[in-house]
Order: structure tokens, then C-alpha cells, then sequence
């Protein structure tokens, strides 16, 4: 099933071209096999398919686009900050509580992460330390380095212990 064909080069001369096929894939379903000769091959319709009509794009009233890229917010106090973010402590969603305080979603919510964050470092800074005796530390007998000594140390660091 070999083929020929007649090739013409940039500088004029004609070239005879064998074509030789050669196996590239074998396939156990048909159906796989001509998906994948006709990806190789191209589309067998030169034409693509027509587009079927969209519907026009419903057209919305100037004044109401306006509106919303107009909108103004509040700037809420301190108080009303602190109020806001017990609502969200206790579960409220954060878009009814900056709607209802009339100041955007986004600000409320790098206020909100800024106000958790100080409260989880002023929680602990404030925690008690525990055990004062397991926050003691000794000096390895073996190495000499420095540890936190444990009932199962018996004066001896991770790595000597562990040897």
C-alpha cells in the first residue's frame, strides 16, 4: 500500500516522494481507533458547524447599574466595629452584617481578620505558662547541650538519649 507523490522544492526541481506507511498505534475498540484517526486526519467537514443564536443580552436600566458602582458606605466608630464583630463572633454571615452596617464586605472582613488576629496574641501572651517545672531546662550530661528535662530523660538530651 505504498503511494507516491510528486513534490516541487523553493528552487524549482521536482522531487518523486515514496510513501511508506507505518503502524503508530494499535487499539482494541473501534470506535477509539476512528476518534483517533480523525483527530490525526482533521475535521472530515471542512465547514464547522454553525453557531446556533444566542438571545440578545437583556438589557438592564442605566439607573440601576449606576446605583450599585455608586454606592456609598459608611465609616462606622470603633463601638460599631466592636458590635460587628461580635455579631460575627457568634455566626452572623459576613455579608448581612456589612450590609446592615452599610460598609463593604471586604473592609469589614480585613478589619474582622485584624481585630481576630490581636485578640489570639493578647489570648496568648496572657495564658498561664502550665508546668513551670516542665519549662525547665538542663544541660545534657553527655554533649552538654541545652534541654528540656523530662521524668524519661534521666539527664540526657533527645539525641543521646535516642543514642
Amino acid at each position: 500500500m505504498n503511494g507516491y507523490e510528486l513534490r516541487q522544492k523553493d528552487d524549482g526541481s521536482i522531487e518523486i516522494v515514496e510513501i511508506v506507511p507505518s503502524v503508530i498505534a494499535t487499539f482494541a475498540d473501534r470506535a477509539h481507533a476512528e476518534r483517533y484517526f480523525d483527530f490525526l486526519t482533521g475535521p472530515k467537514d471542512p465547514v464547522p458547524p454553525r453557531p446556533t443564536a444566542l438571545p440578545a443580552p437583556v438589557e438592564t436600566a442605566p439607573a440601576a447599574r449606576t446605583a450599585k458602582a455608586t454606592q456609598t458606605f459608611s465609616d462606622p466608630t470603633g463601638e460599631e466595629w466592636e458590635k460587628a464583630f461580635t455579631y460575627l463572633m457568634a455566626g452572623e454571615d459576613m455579608k448581612a452584617v456589612a450590609a446592615r452596617m452599610s460598609v463593604d464586605m471586604y473592609k469589614l472582613r480585613g478589619k474582622y481578620a485584624a481585630w481576630r488576629r490581636r485578640q489570639n496574641e493578647r489570648a496568648a501572651a496572657e495564658a498561664p505558662t502550665g508546668n513551670p517545672a516542665a519549662l525547665e531546662t538542663s544541660d545534657c550530661r553527655m554533649c552538654g547541650r541545652t534541654f528540656r528535662d523530662t521524668a524519661e530523660s534521666d539527664g540526657l538530651c533527645a539525641r543521646c538519649f535516642h543514642g
